[in-house]
């Protein structure tokens, strides 16, 4: 199966900084970032997908590396993850790598 790998670029435009040092970091939110929304982009489509980070858009390419191409199976790696509204949209073709991930869904 093909599959759409991002990973989290080190430098990106999320990032609080004083100086060379990481003070913090803006919320991105990439709830665009579905199997049936993406499913049938080109490469050039997906890299110019706008994800918002605090009161700003971004495009796609600006804070992940992209590996394959669009498709049904999606892994994200290295991003705190917030998952809300999780019966809203059918993400069990996204898989996500972070040891910060936590659903405020449950109770």
């Amino acid at each position: 199966m093909i599959k759409l790998k991002l990973k989290l670029k080190k430098e990106n435009p999320a990032l609080i900084k004083k100086g060379n040092k990481v003070i913090g970091k803006i919320p991105v939110e990439v709830e665009n970032i579905r199997p049936d929304l993406i499913k049938d982009m080109s490469f050039s489509e997906l890299e110019q997908l706008e994800i918002r980070a605090g009161k700003e858009v971004y495009k796609l390419k600006k804070f992940f590396e992209i590996e394959g191409k669009p498709a049904e199976e999606i892994e994200i790696e290295g991003l705190k993850i917030i998952i809300s509204r999780t019966g809203e949209h059918k993400i069990d073709k996204v898989k996500i790598i972070s040891d910060k991930a936590i659903n405020i869904d449950e109770k």
